[in-house]
């Protein structure tokens, strides 16, 4: 193909220059995404490097670069930088437009315009038309106007049904951005949206978005509404547990949950995660902390509550959703670990003295149904200096029936 080949060489040109501009408005962008990937690998890099010092301090073990093997093959099968960089370059499109080839190549080849034309159609994307678009999908089986630039189906399993799917963003920059959108909207309007979605088989992740948008302002705004009460989730007492809303067996000897609802709002905070200590957090309590880039697979939020009087501080990590099983990844730990050493250091500036403690929080929907966390491997490593393993609790949602519809309440946030 000449235009790829033609591509190909003027990026390897430019790789060995590594020089900005190239009075090429293609290969300046392609550029511009290494340059973000050296970035991000630098922080990966650190993240693992404290991992492992972390390791080594806790257990007393030597330091063990967990990429070895992963550079040996490397090693073993050398490639052109410039392979490298075209990797780079369609992984980084794939997650800004998705994974048509029309749309991956249109964005490497004309970046600027396929960027205009996906963001134009997340712009006018509303509640209601989003409703549309998967009522559309679930009956007719297709999209119609801009719909393909914002969604798109995958295989839904599904037993004894050879053709079931369902409706998804088209890349986590576009959810992102829609999220985003959807978090300034009337509660009521959220709460319809996430009534009709999860009514629909194909809208079933859409609804679990929308349900992620509303606790999060649940948990950020004034709770206006009935005492909820987080109950206590029983423990198998595996390595890792698995935490599930069976009934407890003594239930009178066990301790009061905290109750992560506020009765004053709380400031969204977005917070990453590049060094050792996460520097925009505070004993305050009046922050509901976010993550600023790609979504943890172990927790969404979390909040800091400092009791000066019973002096403890309790982080309380949030994993919202609607499915009733839940999994999540082992870095998780090491953010959360993160989050501890940054209280522990807060402490010590302002002379206080405090317990810090985790405890675990999923929010469902009052669906009645069991509701289960798998915590992922590694519950019990690097916790001598801090220890991130801790009670865990169930947060439902109240829903209630309406005319034969599933209602989600929510309290009254004066929009």
């Amino acid at each position: 193909m000449p235009e790829y080949e033609s591509f190909r060489s003027a990026l390897g040109r430019a790789l060995n220059k590594s020089a900005l501009p190239t009075n090429d408005t293609v290969i300046d962008a392609a550029l511009k995404v290494f340059q973000a990937e050296k970035e991000k690998e630098k922080e990966r890099e650190r993240e693992r490097e404290e991992v492992a010092a972390a390791e080594e301090e806790d257990q007393g073990q030597d330091r063990m670069d967990v990429d070895d093997s992963t550079r040996a093959n490397e090693a073993d099968q050398p490639r052109a930088p410039v392979d490298n960089a075209i990797d780079i370059l369609v992984r980084d499109t794939t997650e800004k437009v998705g994974f048509a080839p029309d749309d991956v190549y249109n964005g490497i080849f004309e970046p600027i315009a396929t960027m205009t034309v996906h963001d134009a159609a997340v712009r006018v994307l509303t509640y209601s038309k989003l409703t549309d678009i998967v009522e559309m999908f679930s009956k007719d089986q297709h999209f119609d106007g801009q719909s393909h630039r914002v969604v798109a189906v995958h295989p839904r399993k599904v037993e004894d049904s050879l053709d079931s799917w369902k409706v998804r963003f088209k890349s986590p920059r576009i959810e992102k951005e829609v999220l985003e959108r959807m978090r300034l909207e009337e509660v009521k309007h959220l709460r319809k949206t996430y009534q009709l979605l999860r009514n629909i088989p194909a809208g079933s992740v859409l609804a679990g978005l929308i349900f992620e948008v509303i606790a999060h302002r649940m948990l950020c705004d004034a709770w206006q509404g009935p005492t909820q009460q987080p109950i206590r989730m029983l423990s198998n007492e595996g390595n890792p547990p698995v935490f599930s809303t069976d009934p407890l067996p003594t239930p009178d000897t066990l301790p009061s949950p905290p109750s992560p609802l506020c009765v004053g709002q709380r400031t969204a905070t977005e917070v990453d995660f590049p060094t050792r200590l996460v520097s925009n957090v505070t004993l305050d309590g009046d922050k509901y902390y976010t993550l600023a880039t790609t979504n943890d697979p172990l927790f969404d939020s979390f909040t800091i509550d400092h009791d000066p009087h019973q002096r403890t501080v309790v982080i309380s990590i949030f994993q919202i959703t609607i499915s009733p099983m839940h999994g999540g990844s082992a870095q998780g730990y090491a953010r959360i670990c993160k989050i501890m050493a940054s209280v522990r250091n807060l402490l010590k500036k302002n002379h206080l003295d405090a317990t810090v403690e985790v405890a675990y929080f999923l929010v469902c929907p009052n669906d009645g149904l069991r509701h289960e966390w798998k915590m992922p491997i590694d519950w019990d490593k690097n916790t001598k200096n801090n220890n991130h393993q801790g009670a865990a609790f169930c947060l439902r949602l109240p829903v209630w029936k309406d005319g034969g519809m599933l209602c989600l309440f929510t309290p009254n946030f004066g929009t």
